[in-house]
């Protein structure tokens, strides 16, 4: 005979009392998802392509892989809904002062009648869970496609399920133990959900808006909570976390906020059911952490709102400190009456208002006036391990990398994996950083952009003690000593090697394999020469023995000969390309061109060339189309609107004045490395060049294409020509 207090009976006796529960439950995993499993499995079977494909197992596997991947939260959504849900429900009854005298009246241990609602709640969910994902074992089986791995994607899908169920599971039982209402429940596991999330992006927002070379990164982690499941869930279905350290972690969460809910469950007031709050001692801390961050918020809205930007000295901070106040102290009297349920209460605790302010302002003025002396901070160069420098140089715009796993990631994702400066590379990289923000911060009174050429460079710092420090900084790279400190950290072979994709390993893997579609061209965006997928690699090794020895010097200071241009493709999914600009002082890729017959002495065969028309525009513009709005109450109109524009023209034909020009001239779609230079074409005249028909160019390119004069580099005749054609028109 059972005792009708032993841990069964208490288990039993909660189950009749959420039996909605339970018929949800069964309802979701043990209907609504078996079905929808094997309508899926059905449509499948007979999608007429499929079968003429012969891929129905195929699709049908690829199908069960995703539904039981961890990267697809759907099954998930539905795991954490029933979570919180039977969280809440479970404990329910502590909402109601007289259910609470019935309850614990009973001659029954708190840990026993806790634990038996606890482990209730378990099972509400696991055996309904269990049955259907056998049901879809079974549907998988039935129709050929149950294998080791994908039975033990299963099981390892249940095991992190299990691991979300109980932590939001508990975080809900947490909630309704420090609150005596369901309404503030759900407001309090909102808050506990979301309270970091929201506070580390309202941090971040303040640092990119009044630090100058505060720096995020493109990943944006800064962003993510670490006290929160889902993070963790996220690390795993990204693959950066393995199973085990996910498993882990999930359960030491689950663990911690369950002894802090038992913890609360013995200590909470049987009085204070039905108010808002069940623990007197943490209503000022929530309702400070609630309406300082919110103040925050609203003061950087209004900041945006009204232009107000400390770094470019616009603006001013009255309607962002007002706003922000009265934010806060609205906040501030909500939670009150909340707490209190009465709308007397709204000026209550003025105290907490006060404090809410002074710790608000605080953080405002730390901010806004960088006490702390983040912004400049920089390591000292003998506790920097590393150091990481990522620059717009040696990348084309588009350009992708390759990882060890053959998989596409971008510029900066690759040099944070790959690139580690030391030494005497480290420290230039460190004092380049430090000269950098010296020189921008000296020339803020007036404008730097008018007083220097630059480019924005991203800094890592990674330190002896574990710490690594992100800075993203102007760079004058045309100053003397800025360009000294470029030099000697571009001229290193570390940083050659992991800051060009020609360098990887992994593009030359690629290019040795058979598994990839290569296409290789060499030319000038306005003449091409196809290349085999052998020349290509030869190619490209060369040209990264030429990286090595002719590096800043040939950038700084000469234009690129021609690109190598690489499509590659995996045939799986969609291709990438790839462009390395050749210098004249890469020797060993122009002998090697040279000697194989393709064309670097030119950027177009002069003999491919009809004529050619060099226009001046004295304005120094191009032509303007805008567009003009006329209303009215029915409808609305739109007339385009061109200026025309003053210039002067002249076509040549003659074949030493061709010569002439395009050897002074540069390709428009041609790239060049930016980083290093000023814009280096003329930019009041320009090229068309037409091409004849049935020549290369004219096949690959149509009738015409586009150059530019080099600055300083103007034949004589053709401005001649020019001004005369203009003073004539005169």
């Amino acid at each position: 005979m059972t005792s009708k207090n032993s841990f069964l009976a208490k288990l039993m006796e909660n189950a009749k009392r959420r039996i909605w529960l339970l018929v949800v439950s069964l309802l979701t995993f043990v209907v609504a998802i078996p079905t929808y499993t094997a309508m899926y499995l059905s449509v499948i079977s007979q999608r007429e392509i499929l079968i003429e494909q012969n891929r129905v197992k195929e699709a049908m596997y690829e199908f069960a892989s995703a539904m039981y991947n961890a990267s697809n939260g759907g099954i998930y959504i539905f795991v954490g809904l029933f979570a919180i849900a039977s969280g809440i429900q479970g404990f329910s009854y502590l909402y109601d002062r007289n259910k609470i005298d019935f309850y614990h009246s009973k001659p029954v241990k708190a840990a026993t009648r806790f634990f038996s609602i606890w482990f209730n709640g378990i099972l509400m969910w696991l055996i309904p869970y269990i049955v259907g994902m056998l049901i879809n074992l079974v549907l998988f089986a039935a129709n050929g496609i149950l294998d080791v791995s994908l039975f033990g994607s299963v099981w390892l899908h249940l095991a992190m399920g299990l691991g979300l169920y109980l932590c939001l599971y508990h975080l809900a039982i947490l909630a309704l133990m420090m609150t005596g209402k369901l309404i503030v429940t759900c407001m309090g596991l909102s808050v506990l959900l979301l309270y970091e999330l929201c506070v580390r992006v309202l941090l971040g927002s303040y640092f990119g808006y009044f630090y100058q070379f505060f720096y995020a990164g493109e990943d944006e982690k800064w962003m993510i909570p670490v006290l929160s499941p889902i993070t963790y869930m996220s690390y795993f279905a990204q693959e950066e976390w393995s199973a085990p350290v996910t498993w882990c972690s999930l359960l030491l969460f689950a663990a911690v906020v369950l002894l802090i809910a038992f913890w609360c469950y013995k200590k909470r007031p049987s009085e204070l059911a039905g108010s808002a709050m069940t623990f007197n001692a943490v209503k000022p801390m929530i309702k400070i952490g609630i309406a300082v961050p919110v103040g925050l918020a609203a003061g950087l809205v209004t900041s945006s709102i009204v232009s107000y930007s400390p770094i470019l000295k616009t603006g001013g901070p009255g309607f962002p400190i007002f706003i922000g106040g009265l934010g806060l102290l609205i906040t501030c009297c909500l939670i009150q009456v909340i707490y209190e349920a009465d709308i007397k209460g709204i000026f209550h605790k003025k105290l907490h208002i006060a404090i809410s302010f002074v710790i608000a302002m605080s953080i405002a003025l730390v901010f806004r006036f960088d006490l702390t002396g983040f912004d400049r901070r920089l390591p000292d160069a003998e506790d920097i391990e590393y150091a990481t420098l990522i620059t717009s140089s040696g990348a084309r715009y588009g350009n992708a990398y390759l990882d060890e796993n053959l998989t596409w990631i971008t510029k900066e994702e690759y040099v944070k994996k790959y690139m580690r400066l030391t030494g005497d590379t480290a420290t230039a990289v460190r004092d380049l950083a430090e000269h950098s923000i010296d020189l921008y911060l000296s020339q803020q009174e007036n404008n730097f952009a008018d007083e220097y050429k630059y480019n924005y460079a991203v800094f890592y710092f990674y330190q002896k003690n574990g710490s690594v420090l992100c800075r993203e900084i102007p760079i004058a790279t045309q100053e003397e000593t800025a360009s000294a400190y470029i030099k000697q950290i571009e001229e290193s072979e570390e940083f050659i090697v992991a800051n060009e994709s020609a360098m990887s390993t992994e593009l030359m893997e690629v290019l040795n394999s058979n598994e990839w579609k290569i296409r290789a061209h060499w030319g000038s965006n306005m003449y091409s020469q196809e290349l085999s997928s052998k020349q290509a690699r030869e190619l490209l090794e060369l040209y990264c023995m030429d990286l090595l020895t002719n590096n800043y010097e040939t950038r700084s200071t000469e234009l690129p000969v021609g690109e190598l241009y690489l499509f590659i493709d995996q045939q799986v999914s969609y291709g990438r390309d790839f462009n390395f600009l050749i210098y004249p002082s890469h020797a060993n890729a122009l002998k090697y061109l040279e000697e194989n017959g393709f064309e670097t002495k030119e950027y177009i065969p002069l003999e491919d060339v009809e004529k050619i028309t060099v226009t001046r525009y004295y304005d120094g513009t191009e032509e303007v189309y805008y567009e003009e709005y006329s209303y009215n109450y029915y409808n609305e109109k739109a007339v385009a609107v061109s200026e025309e524009i003053t210039g002067a023209s002249q076509t040549y034909t003659d074949i030493a004045q061709m010569k002439e020009i395009i050897d002074n001239a540069y390709p428009t779609s041609l790239n060049w490395e930016n980083w290093y230079t000023d814009y280096p074409l003329e930019e009041d005249y320009r090229i068309r060049v037409f091409f004849k028909e049935d020549t290369q160019s004219y096949i690959d390119y149509g009738y015409e294409g586009d150059m530019d004069f080099i600055k300083g580099r103007i034949p004589e005749f053709v401005t001649q020509d020019i001004s005369e054609k203009s003073t004539m028109a005169e």
